[in-house]
């Protein structure tokens, strides 16, 4: 089961980490173009990464039958619902609509 291999856990571990530190970077008061971009470009990948967690684990265990199911987790409905949120945030920000503050910060 792929979901519960060292390696995977291990690599979601680090990509969570290394979210973090971009995310510590990120401030509302940085104005260097090339930078912004490069935090920008992470955030996608590391938003791919997400959702490609998410949806691996709700294959491997379902989505709500059985004991085992992805919803019947609370990290999991935690997980999914930021999975969610951000994509809709970024959705919206790459369409240009302005949100209230840097709603990006939510990661």
């Amino acid at each position: 089961n792929i979901v519960r291999n060292t390696y995977f856990e291990l690599l979601t571990l680090l990509i969570v980490i290394f979210n973090t530190l971009i995310l510590i970077l990120d401030e509302p008061s940085l104005n260097e173009p090339f930078t912004k971009q490069v935090i920008d470009s992470v955030n996608f990948v590391v938003l791919w990464w997400y959702i490609f967690e998410v949806l691996i684990r709700i294959l491997a265990q379902g989505f709500t039958g059985g004991s085992g199911a992805f919803l019947r987790d609370t990290f999991n409905v935690f997980d999914f619902i930021l999975v969610i949120l951000i994509s809709v945030i970024m959705i919206l920000e790459y369409q240009g609509v302005e949100l209230y503050g840097d709603a990006t910060r939510m990661k």
